[in-house]
């Protein structure tokens, strides 16, 4: 009879050990760290695409602003005017590199060329400051960054 009851409990006794479920949760902990890696890069590649649809959009602006000016309508440019045209994420309009750019905003520096009335203004740089991260265009197309400083 007690043969019988410990043969007939150990039957009964059935789950997962110790050392199982630890390899269970390492392997899940495994998957978790793989995705978290996927999404990061996905998120820094939309963030990138983000800035460079902004600046593109800017430099187009500030070309056709300056295309306006340097065809005889209006004086020198003004970030004023620019933000009415383009946008409110436009921090300034210089003939200065920017040293600081605040987040979330948009820094155009342009040249001056007096001799050619034609062309008396044009694009030089365009930075944006995209949720901390710098991303710059020298040529209205290709977008470098992120980077941390300017």
């Amino acid at each position: 009879m007690i043969l019988m009851r410990k043969t007939f409990f150990a039957k009964l006794k059935k789950g997962f050990t110790l050392v199982e479920l630890i390899v269970v949760v390492a392997i899940l902990g495994i998957f978790a760290t793989i995705a978290a890696i996927s999404m990061s890069s996905v998120k820094t590649a939309t963030q990138k695409k983000s800035a460079q649809t902004a600046i593109t959009s800017y430099w187009k602006s500030t070309e056709n602003y300056f295309y306006t000016l340097n065809s005889g309508f209006g004086g020198a440019p003004s970030t004023s005017m620019l933000q009415t045209l383009a946008g409110d994420k436009l921090q300034t309009l210089s003939t200065k590199a920017p040293s600081s750019v605040s987040k979330g905003k948009i820094y155009i520096q342009y040249s001056v060329n007096s001799g050619n009335l034609n062309s008396k203004y044009a694009v030089v740089k365009i930075v944006y400051n995209y949720n901390g991260k710098y991303y710059v265009s020298t040529d209205g197309n290709t977008v470098t960054g992120p980077k941390n400083s300017i």
